[in-house]
């Protein structure tokens, strides 16, 4: 395992599965798609990707969604690949992106291997809640968050 996976893992206490697959978290939209904006050229990459793919919901749990475009560069925090982090992190995206009626935290599996990038912010310990995250080429969405884990 890449020594900056295992550095992720032990700063934010990531609990792997019996496969030994990190268990992250994501903020998406009530229908299991990806976030986007119209000024933010990553998360319009992300969509456009999987749209690509023809799949209408792609993170409905079950799904593998996998990208062949990320960004390995641990300099810079958000760039193109899959995105996942800490519940804390998709709690705040989730918060601070997403309206409460349109979002939904989904569970989401990474084999350590699809680990493209930790970057350099998240392993800071007082780094901001929606950073605590890794760029991946693969994951597994396992399940939906039940609403009452995250909001109020």
């Amino acid at each position: 395992m890449d020594e900056r996976v295992k550095q992720f893992i032990k700063l934010y206490n990531i609990k792997l599965d019996k496969w030994g697959r990190l268990i992250l978290y994501k903020a998406v939209t009530s229908d299991f798609n990806p976030w986007s904006s119209s000024h933010d050229a990553i998360f319009r990459w992300e969509k456009e990707m999987v749209q690509a793919l023809g799949k209408k919901k792609p993170y409905k749990p079950g799904t593998l969604v996998r990208c062949s475009r990320y960004d390995t560069n641990i300099k810079v925090s958000c760039s193109s690949g899959l995105h996942a982090g800490t519940f804390s992190c998709a709690t705040a995206f989730c918060t601070s992106y997403l309206s409460k009626d349109t979002a939904q935290i989904i569970e989401v599996r990474v084999r350590p291997e699809d680990v493209v990038c930790v970057p350099q912010q998240a392993l800071h310990q007082w780094v901001p809640s929606e950073s605590q995250k890794i760029r991946c080429r693969a994951l597994y969405v396992e399940k939906v968050v039940p609403r009452k884990e995250y909001q109020e």
